[in-house]
């Protein structure tokens, strides 16, 4: 069995001086043929006692050999007065031994009765690393050639001391061996055969029926500049690849025979081209996103820079795509190789033009009676200002007159430069359609009651209608929304000529003023005009008309009112007039109503100013 040894050596002294007072202070000890006076003698002070006891103490056994040795101790005693003492000298044997770990490096086996170890009998297996522990089931032994079936082996193991165990036995059957196979080498080299790196190959036999199992193996590597290995008979062996490439090859061996050589070129990658020209956009616009790429070498990979701070994202393929930045800019490819080694770079330069601005698309209401608007300022953003207009008619000015230019989507578009193509934005128009065709309802009413008027045509893009009502007519109680088409409105109860009008209002907009001219007679008689009694002419005309009565003239009033029901003329009638002069060249162009009252007479006579 394998022996445990120990470096320091433990003492089983009981050595013990007393005194009457604390007055020893220290040891001293020696080896073998050495006394205390020789330079190899050691002294250990210790604090001062009446009692030391030197039981396990360590000693420096570092220049001993292996072996059996004596130790030679005594105690020292100083007094007040300086005095020293030595106590009698007392020897013990002791044996050094080796120092750990202890590793297995060989085994030695045979079977039959062999003259001594240089028997060809024994083989001897030595292990390219030492182990801890031997499994047989786990590292088969070469019995080809001992005598075949049931056998008694006999083993020895090999610790790294030189020290070989006692002798093992195991019963084994020994079947006759087949012929060593042809083994195949691999490698762990998971990024090429570089020079100096330190690659592990590796020799599996085949394996079947009449294959026989490897001994040893034997290698050879290449010896070129750079290349060396780690000796080894082992499956395995290290090597630091060189600067060129070579062949390492292989064969294993057993006490009845040898294999064929078996045989793995190692290539060291060389250094990579010139990567191919680069494609993608050279004439770019600032902005695009794009892809530039060069021809994919395998084990090749490439290393990407563009100049003036354009972000990008590529590499360690063949591929990069990066958003074109504002200024002219050149692109740098790198390839590289396994072994980080570069080739000689491509360079491209990117000349980057400014795409134009057309803004961003936008929708814009207006008015029907809004001024022209110039769809430019509708657009989003900060559109250039040299750009054209298309309308749903085609070309336009980019001016939309409410009433007049369509509604529709209106594009704009401006002219690209260079790589940029053209910058196109649109603003869709929509017109608030809040013009009334007018009021329907009475234009008589002959006693007082709820009356209903209409604004025609219900407006889509209206959100409400406002009512303007005379004074003396009031919301009818069947009136639940004030702001709709229809208004019930309670009528006066005296005779009147009044005006009721309605104006939409949506979108932010407001349309123009409808009117009706509604004629209450209630508790008058209407004066029948059809006789001619009162005449009015030139009708239309600028604003100078003249009034004729017929009949026996009577005193009275004569009122103007526009088309809201507001007076904006009034003068008396004279007893005895026929012809009377009405000036209204103050009022602007439109329809008004003369109202004459004689009496308990009225007439409501509609006239034009027109220029």
């Amino acid at each position: 069995m394998i022996r445990t040894i120990h470096l320091w050596v433990s003492m089983a002294l009981a050595l013990v001086l007393h005194a009457q007072s604390p007055t020893i202070r220290g040891y001293q000890y020696w080896f073998d043929q050495f006394d205390q006076n020789d330079a190899n003698a050691f002294f250990e002070a210790v604090a001062p006692a009446t009692t030391v006891n030197l039981n396990n103490v360590p000693l420096n056994t570092e220049s001993l050999s292996i072996g059996s040795h004596n130790v030679h101790l005594r105690l020292k005693d100083q007094a007040s007065d300086g005095t020293v003492r030595w106590s009698s000298v007392v020897t013990r044997t002791f044996k050094k031994f080796h120092t750990g770990p202890w590793e297995i490096v060989a085994v030695r086996y045979w079977v039959g009765t062999p003259i001594n170890e240089f028997d060809p009998l024994v083989r001897t297996k030595v292990f390219d690393t030492p182990e801890q522990q031997f499994e047989l089931e786990d590292g088969p032994l070469d019995l080809c050639g001992y005598p075949t079936g049931n056998q008694t082996l006999k083993l020895q193991l090999k610790d790294n001391h030189g020290q070989w165990s006692s002798i093992v036995s195991r019963s084994v059957n020994v079947t006759s061996a087949g012929t060593l196979g042809l083994p195949t080498i691999a490698a762990s080299a998971p990024n090429g055969f570089c020079p100096g790196t330190v690659v592990t190959f590796t020799a599996t036999p085949p394996s079947g029926p009449n294959i026989a199992l490897p001994g040893a193996y034997t290698w050879t590597v290449p010896t070129g500049p750079g290349w060396n290995h780690v000796p080894s008979t082992g499956n395995t062996i290290m090597v630091t690849i060189g600067s060129a490439g070579g062949t390492v090859e292989v064969f294993s061996t057993n006490h009845c025979g040898t294999s064929s050589t078996a045989s793995l070129q190692v290539v060291i990658p060389t250094t990579p081209q010139q990567p191919s020209e680069i494609t993608g956009p050279i004439q770019a616009c600032a902005g695009e996103t794009v892809e530039y790429a060069v021809t994919e070498v395998p084990g090749v990979t490439y290393d990407w820079d563009i100049t003036g701070g354009w972000p990008d994202e590529g590499g360690p393929g063949n591929t990069i795509t990066t958003t074109i930045g504002n200024t002219d800019a050149m692109i740098t490819v790198t390839p590289t190789n396994a072994c980080g080694v570069d080739g000689p770079e491509r360079t491209a330069n990117i000349t980057v033009s400014s795409p134009p601005d057309a803004g961003e698309d936008a929708s814009l209401v207006l008015c029907t009676n809004a001024p022209p608007y110039l769809l430019l300022n509708a657009l989003n953003g900060t559109p250039d200002l040299n750009g054209s207009w298309t309308g749903p008619f085609g070309p336009d000015t980019g001016i939309f007159i409410p009433g007049s230019s369509p509604e529709g989507e209106y594009t704009y578009t401006v002219v690209g430069n260079g790589a940029c193509d053209d910058a196109i934005a649109t603003v869709t128009v929509n017109v608030m359609d809040l013009v009334l065709d007018g009021i329907t309802g009475p234009s008589t009413v002959d006693e007082p009651g709820t009356v209903l008027f209409t604004a025609t045509p219900t407006l889509v893009d209206a959100d409400s209608i406002v009512w303007s009502i005379p004074d003396g007519w009031s919301w009818a109680d069947n009136d639940l929304d004030p702001y709709d088409a229809e208004a019930y409105l309670d009528s006066p109860d005296e005779a009147v000529i009044d005006t009721i009008c309605a104006k939409a209002y949506g979108g932010g907009c407001i349309g123009d003023t409808e009117c009706l001219v509604t004629e209450l007679t209630v508790g008058v008689s209407q004066v029948n005009n059809e006789g001619g009694r009162y005449s009015v002419y030139p009708n239309p005309n600028n604003g100078h008309f003249i009034i004729t009565i017929g009949g026996t003239p009577t005193n009275g009033a004569l009122v103007v009112v526009d088309a809201l029901g507001q007076r904006v003329h009034h003068q008396p009638l004279a007893i005895g007039n026929r012809t009377l002069q009405l000036d209204l060249d103050h009022l602007a162009s439109g329809v008004y109503h003369i109202r004459i009252r004689s009496g308990s007479d009225m007439l409501n006579i509609p006239v034009m100013i027109q220029r």
